[in-house]
């Protein structure tokens, strides 16, 4: 897993540091007034022709959703780390200041009942 996100942590703002200790406090990096909406997921096969014009590519459908969401919640992140790939291809299709929100892994919340996560959480 550390792998993969390895390039992410890097490209993380300056002054935000992985802190995976049960006292540490999350980064203020935004506003406390901002308010983030949107769904889980953006790909609900059900959506086509509904939200997402009839026709328009699957691979389009982020960029579509974020012309209406400024955040999304990412399911896929509780089963495996995605792709780094995956994650700069979701980055280049949306605006800046779009939020991701990953769901923690299993390995941590189910499998390691949030029992010190320290070693998986660092690599996630």
């Amino acid at each position: 897993m550390a792998a993969a996100l390895t390039p992410l942590i890097a490209e993380r703002p300056a002054g935000v540091a992985l802190d995976a200790s049960p006292r540490a406090s999350p980064p203020a990096t935004r506003a406390a007034t901002e308010v983030v909406i949107g769904t889980q997921g953006w790909s609900a096969e059900s959506w086509a022709g509904v939200f997402y014009p009839k026709g328009l590519p699957a691979t389009d459908r982020l960029a579509w959703y974020a012309r209406t969401f400024n955040g999304v919640e990412v399911n896929t992140s509780f089963h495996a780390v995605p792709p780094i790939a995956a994650v700069r291809n979701w980055k280049s299709a949306t605006p800046a200041g779009f939020t991701f929100t990953l769901k923690m892994p299993r390995a941590i919340t189910h499998e390691g009942r949030l029992r010190d996560p320290g070693p998986e959480l660092a690599s996630f």
